[in-house]
């Protein structure tokens, strides 16, 4: 669990590119403590998530900045749902969504703490097997692998992430959501989420599956992942939590490209932008003639077609859509088309 804690302080001046939060990072007594010394909670909170985001597309974090990133992203699904804190998140909810996109930067592994439990999760069934006596019964040697763990984390993994594209996706059809739970749980995803965390290379097997080169096979290393959820699932009370939390980190950055794919998929109008500045050209701020600022910032991706560019679209500073492209010019029409899908209808 994670308390956070704010405390009023001194007021100083927000000054842009400059964060006006403080954040403390004490481990006692298994809580994480988030203090922010702030003039204005939303501005301030909005820096810390925005710098946690900016670490996100950067080249690399190192473990401080990588410890701030998963609190960050851990307080933010804490308050997303809540209507007063809404605005917070609308900023910055593209980076928050995306999570941790580099494999070298995977989520931090959940510890699972009961020893026996453990050590079932990386047990193969002719591990189990070939170190137990011959009268040992199968009923026994049940409780001693995996399997049944593999069959409860199998399941567990569907659920969460069909609880997942069910939230992300709200105007998708049945077949579509299937496509993509599919790509999420099958053995290809887990055998890769085992390998990045080493677990193929803590899998106990018998002398004879080990020459018969069982451990490099992919069904076995994907059941690994799904022992592991399984063992998460039974280890403590929140343990369906924990696992939740894990698996919706890991999920991210694939739910977050099939958003990005979704939307470049909707025909492109090229009018975009000029629609929009008619939109917003026809409001004023206080003093009765400034026009609303329209800004189109690059904000990530390098080029070609598979990464493309990403543009935030911001009225003011304040970014109002986003939008991905192959290139430029079509990234900053998307992020238009993005702007203009959320203001309200002038009919």
């Amino acid at each position: 669990m994670i308390n956070f804690q704010f405390f009023m302080g001194k007021k100083r001046k927000l000054k842009q590119n400059n964060l006006n939060v403080q954040v403390d990072l004490d481990k006692k007594d298994g809580h994480g403590i988030i203090i922010c010394k702030f003039e204005c909670f939303i501005e301030s909170l909005r820096d810390f998530i925005e710098y946690a985001s900016r670490l996100e597309m950067g080249n690399c974090m190192d473990e401080k900045e990588k410890k701030i990133h998963r609190v960050a992203l851990r307080f933010a699904d804490i308050v997303k749902d809540d209507p007063f804190l809404a605005e917070v998140l609308s900023v910055v909810q593209r980076p928050l969504e995306m999570r941790l996109v580099k494999e070298s930067d995977i989520p931090f592994l959940p510890e699972i703490k009961d020893p026996v439990l453990l050590k079932q999760v990386f047990t193969h069934r002719s591990y189990a097997y070939a170190t137990q006596s011959y009268n040992v019964s199968e009923r026994e040697v049940l409780k001693l692998h995996n399997e049944r763990l593999e069959f409860l984390g199998d399941s567990y993994l569907n659920h969460a992430v069909t609880k997942l594209l069910f939230k992300a996706f709200p105007d998708a059809r049945e077949g579509e959501l299937s496509v993509m739970r599919s790509q999420l749980v099958g053995n290809t995803k887990a055998e890769k989420i085992s390998r990045l965390y080493g677990f193929d290379k803590r899998l106990l097997l018998s002398e004879s599956a080990e020459s018969d080169n069982v451990r490099s096979l992919k069904k076995i290393v994907a059941d690994i992942f799904e022992s592991y959820i399984g063992g998460l699932v039974l280890d403590s009370y929140n343990g369906e939590q924990i696992a939740f939390q894990w698996i919706s980190e890991l999920m991210a950055p694939d739910i977050y490209l099939f958003q990005k794919k979704q939307k470049s998929s909707i025909e492109l109008d090229k009018m975009a932008k000029q629609t929009l500045y008619n939109r917003i050209g026809r409001e004023f701020n206080t003093d009765g003639q400034t026009r609303k600022k329209i800004e189109y910032i690059w904000i990530g991706g390098e080029g070609g077609n598979k990464d493309g560019y990403e543009y935030s679209c911001r009225i003011d500073g304040q970014e109002v859509g986003r939008g991905w492209g192959p290139n430029q010019k079509i990234a900053g029409i998307r992020s238009a088309m993005d702007a203009l899908s959320k203001l309200p209808s002038e009919d």
